[in-house]
């Protein structure tokens, strides 16, 4: 209770790690109050709820932070504070000497929350983290942001994630990318359940009329990835940049690429669920040639195949040459065989790929028994999905015959398959035999291979 834990504080000297996830009351608050105020070690306080304590709750912490000089942690995920509970955090800020890290997820703050927050830190030299996922931050905001990523702010990591970020907001943090010596990572990207998450926000009161914002002005496309990728040519430091469920087509990735093969920095990028096409591929493909960073590329749930154009050479090419990317997924592309083709070329001579993702991309039984053939050389591949496809008992044939004596490849999945009695036997047997290799992760159920 408040009581108890108030009475334990008043003789602790050693406490630095609090977590509190009961409701916060009153009493509570009061708690919290009198700890931030009186102790000198506590350091990371976790306060994320399940119900909210409002702007409220956020005026008192901050009375409470301008006395203390000893927290570095703070979140305050889902409280429900707004924009006057984190005005009142941000005055803080600017004198505040301690605090690192802030998360204001799911918050309900929008752009006049962030102006504040943003004028903040241009005085703020300490905060390196911010987390402000699931807000209601549109494009100014995120154009204050960018001042203050110009100015000589200390953010390391900004979290801007399932906002309302679209392309203005977008083309000013890229112009921010190409002054700024300090963030590292940036997340702009939206959950698949966005609309959901929109719905909730009106229904809590956030948004005055239904449909009364512009669902494009808070979509990222070609002009703001464009953008983003300017600032890359020059940026020296971001390693993380999420642009996920947009609407970025070939123009976006093409720019991007470019950006790729001057870009030394950069070490993941998320574009997956966008509208990226063979020509948006191809250029991010010749990137990955030269590229010598990147170990991370997320292209699951766009559009490569086309048509009358075959991929498959120019992958293959790019991953036979690049000797850093470790991860790639694909998976949702229908790219068919020729891609699996490409990565079992690619694998016989590429020493670095260690995780691929191929789920529900077509694939039939030749482009599996490619890859199996790929794995009898490979030495490095730990990690193969191919989850939702058809390869059948051909490939599931193929795959038990090379993991005779593959004992890289530690995780397989082969679920959805149409895999049939002979196949099934196969893996089944296999599956027994290895069973002391507890290392070992075949994902495989029969019932979930049963032809129809």
């Amino acid at each position: 209770s408040p009581y108890i834990l108030s009475e334990y504080l008043k003789s602790n000297h050693s406490l630095t790690h609090l977590r509190w996830d009961n409701t916060l009351d009153g009493p509570a608050l009061a708690t919290i109050e009198h700890l931030l105020q009186s102790n000198c070690t506590l350091k990371y306080l976790d306060l994320r709820a399940l119900v909210g304590f409002g702007s409220g709750g956020a005026q008192v912490l901050a009375r409470a932070l301008s006395a203390n000089c000893t927290l570095t942690f703070l979140n305050l995920t889902n409280h429900m504070i707004g924009n006057a509970g984190v005005t009142c955090l941000s005055q803080v800020l600017r004198s505040n000497r301690a605090l690192t890290h802030l998360h204001l997820q799911s918050n309900f703050i929008s752009n006049l929350g962030a102006k504040e927050l943003s004028e903040a830190l241009q005085s703020n030299r300490n905060l390196t983290h911010l987390n402000l996922r699931t807000n209601r931050i549109g494009n100014s905001g995120a154009e204050d942001f960018a001042r203050a990523l110009q100015s000589s702010c200390a953010l390391m990591y900004l979290d801007l994630s399932d906002n309302e970020v679209g392309d203005s907001g977008a083309q000013a943090l890229g112009k921010a990318l190409e002054f700024n010596r300090t963030l590292t990572f940036l997340d702009l990207g939206r959950s698949t359940n966005t609309s959901l998450m929109s719905s909730m926000f009106f229904l809590f009161g956030s948004v005055s009329q239904p449909g009364g914002r512009n669902r494009k002005s808070f979509e990222i496309g070609d002009l703001g990835a464009a953008a983003i990728a300017q600032g890359l040519r020059s940026n020296c430091v971001l390693t993380h940049l999420n642009l996920q469920n947009h609407v970025i087509s070939d123009l976006g990735a093409i720019a991007l690429g470019q950006a790729l093969q001057s870009n030394c920095t950069l070490t993941h990028l998320q574009l997956r669920d966008n509208s990226i096409n063979y020509i948006g591929v191809l250029h991010l493909s010749h990137a990955l040639r030269v590229n010598r960073h990147l170990v991370n590329l997320d292209l699951r749930y766009n559009a490569v195949s086309t048509p009358g154009r075959v991929i498959g050479p120019a992958l293959s090419q790019a991953l036979r040459t690049n000797s850093t990317l470790t991860h790639l997924d694909l998976r949702g592309n229908c790219g068919a065989d020729q891609v699996a083709v490409a990565v079992a070329e690619s694998l016989q001579s590429n020493c670095t790929l260690s995780h691929v993702d191929l789920t529900d991309t077509t694939i039939t039984s030749s482009g599996a028994v490619a890859l199996a053939k790929a794995l009898q050389l490979n030495r490095t591949l730990s990690h193969l999905d191919l989850k939702s496809n058809h390869i059948g008992d051909a490939g599931a044939v193929a795959f038990v015959e090379t993991l005779q004596s593959n004992s890289t490849l530690i995780f397989l999945d082969l679920r959805y398959n149409r895999i049939g009695e002979s196949g099934g036997k196969k893996l089944h047997d296999f599956v027994v035999a290895q069973i002391s290799q507890s290392s070992r992760r075949l994902l495989y159920h029969w019932s979930e291979n049963c032809d129809p």
